[in-house]
């Protein structure tokens, strides 16, 4: 298995919807009982909850955000992708900083996140 190659077009894909606060779109990559966790502060179970807690980071608005110290491990019918990221605000100029870590599972052809883990 190929875990970059077959995350690579999902990475690119999500930070596009992400970047564009495109929700709708963006939570289609989550399975429906996805968990995402925001250390220290609570976790969202299901696709509704995820996108609810997205929202609050998005609504801040449009966001370009790169991903760097990126580490992707693939076994069997799971690739854990464990990295940072380095965030502005274009509107604000607010500068966000801080790692994640996401669980992908192949479900059917799809693969997708299960579990969604932020550290600002």
């Amino acid at each position: 298995m190929d875990a970059v190659a077959i995350l690579a077009p999902i990475l690119e894909r999500f930070n596009k919807l992400f970047s564009d606060n495109n929700l709708d779109e963006l939570i289609t990559l989550y399975g429906p009982d996805a968990v995402m966790v925001t250390r220290g502060e609570g976790c969202a179970y299901g696709r509704d909850a995820i996108k609810a807690g997205l929202a609050e980071f998005t609504a801040k608005g449009k966001i370009d955000s790169k991903m760097v110290n990126r580490e992707i491990c693939g076994v069997g019918d799971h690739i854990i992708l464990r990295a940072q990221f380095d965030a502005t605000v274009i509107s604000s100029g607010e500068h966000i900083k801080g790692k994640f870590e996401q669980i992908f599972r192949k479900e059917g052809e799809e693969w997708l996140i299960i579990f969604d883990e932020f550290q600002g």
